[in-house]
């Protein structure tokens, strides 16, 4: 079994999640399980559960600052997504593996990244994610249709942290979010994280990673 996936530089919400939704069309039709890899320009994303108490300023202030507001069918609450945070999103068929053991393989693909980072990440039961001490550096939402998911991992690798203060992120009134980098670990290129964050993701499939040019996208999952 192989789990194709592409790494893109940059790529803006809007366009990562039209190209998500051709994907998990493709994958309903016969198409093989495979992952996008990227970096998302600033946008702060509302999953389903929530609501206006969550973004702390209002949306024109946020795009003076240079940040999109966007609604998200993804489960989950508020996060942020910007420059220096590996986005990951698997397509793959959840219908044997479960959303409860596919949740924990987004989480163990976070912690091999900030393991790379020379950072021991950890696990808190009942919460999504992973934290290095009192800061979170990975957050987890996705999106399950007809078996197969969408939308995924996102892990601050560096950055500015700053826009997680102007929203709740994942609904928390305590703690903070940071990047690896700002707890003490090593500075990773988005695309060397991705490769280790894909490579424990399909191992955890019992499949082997097979990197592809994005190119256009057409035709990603086929095979």
């Amino acid at each position: 079994m192989v789990l194709r996936w592409a790494f893109v530089p940059r790529l803006s919400y809007d366009l990562g999640a039209a190209l998500q939704e051709r994907l998990v069309a493709a994958r309903l039709t016969g198409a093989s399980d495979c992952a996008l890899a990227t970096e998302h320009e600033p946008v702060v994303t509302l999953g389903r559960r929530a609501g206006s108490a969550d973004v702390l300023l209002p949306a024109e202030e946020l795009a003076r600052r240079g940040i999109a507001l966007r609604r998200a069918p993804r489960g989950g609450l508020a996060t942020y997504h910007g420059p220096g945070q590996l986005v990951l999103y698997p397509i793959v068929d959840l219908r044997r593996l479960g959303v409860r053991r596919f949740v924990a393989l987004l989480e163990e693909a976070a912690l091999v990244v900030a393991a790379a980072a020379g950072v021991r990440g950890l696990r808190r039961p009942g919460h999504p994610g992973v934290w290095v001490g009192e800061a979170k550096v990975a957050s987890i939402g996705i999106r399950v249709v007809h078996g197969i998911s969408s939308h995924g991992l996102a892990v601050n690798l560096t950055g500015d942290s700053a826009p997680f203060t102007w929203i709740r992120p994942c609904g928390m009134t305590a703690g903070s979010v940071a990047s690896l980098e700002a707890v003490g670990g090593r500075r990773l290129e988005l695309a060397a994280a991705a490769r280790v964050a894909v490579a424990r993701l399909a191992a955890g499939l019992g499949a082997r990673p097979e990197e592809i040019a994005h190119g256009s996208l057409e035709g990603f999952c086929d095979g």
